[in-house]
């Protein structure tokens, strides 16, 4: 399977909703998702960009039915994602 990058734009998150998310992701026993390899969030304002790197589309889209119904409980704004195939990933 490919790698993938997910760029996830959650414009109007607040922090408070961002972590609530993971709280309720952990005690779901979802700490680590399948297939997650790392996950980077940035936030300006209340502008979040967050990026994430995959084994597989198929992981990704497995955890968003975990994920989606935590995200709509925490009422975390609509998203918009772009899913891209991994070229390169270097660890220095």
């Amino acid at each position: 399977m490919e790698k993938i990058m997910v760029q996830i734009a959650v414009p109007g998150l607040t922090a408070a909703q961002y972590d609530k998310a993971w709280e309720d992701i952990r005690e779901a026993g979802h700490e680590n998702p399948k297939g997650m390899l790392h996950h980077f969030a940035g936030v300006s304002g209340t502008n979040w960009l967050i990026i994430e790197i995959w084994e597989s589309e198929e992981d990704f889209n497995e955890f968003g039915k975990i994920l989606m119904p935590i995200l709509e409980r925490n009422a975390v704004p609509q998203t918009m994602r772009t899913v891209l195939s991994l070229y390169k990933s270097f660890n220095w």
